[in-house]
């Protein structure tokens, strides 16, 4: 009997969760998906803006051919542009929704 009494004394003496401390996860939270959010409509405005101007990437792709070597850097660097924000969009996306990659 004294074991029961001693778990509820201790539960009774733990400090409860402060309104502070719960704003404080629910500002991380909304400034977490907040930023998911944000990253996705950049993910989303590029693959439009890549649909619309694809022929005038086509053309510099040919201009590459025909002498101007420096314009090899544009699609490079589209598709590092690409990589970063779609990689950032998708990182933040799983571990907004809880999804972790396991431990090998």
């Amino acid at each position: 009997m004294r074991s029961i009494a001693n778990r509820y004394l201790d539960e009774v003496k733990k400090p409860a969760h402060s309104i502070r401390q719960d704003l404080h996860n629910l500002k991380h939270h909304i400034i977490t998906n907040r930023n998911t959010f944000a990253l996705g409509l950049v993910s989303i405005a590029l693959y439009t803006l890549l649909y619309f101007y694809s022929s005038d990437l086509t053309h510099i792709a040919e201009e590459t051919n025909h002498g101007h070597k420096a314009l090899f850097f544009v699609p490079i660097v589209i598709a590092l542009l690409f990589s970063f924000v779609h990689g950032s969009f998708t990182s933040q996306f799983w571990d907004s929704i809880g999804v972790k990659a396991k431990k090998p």
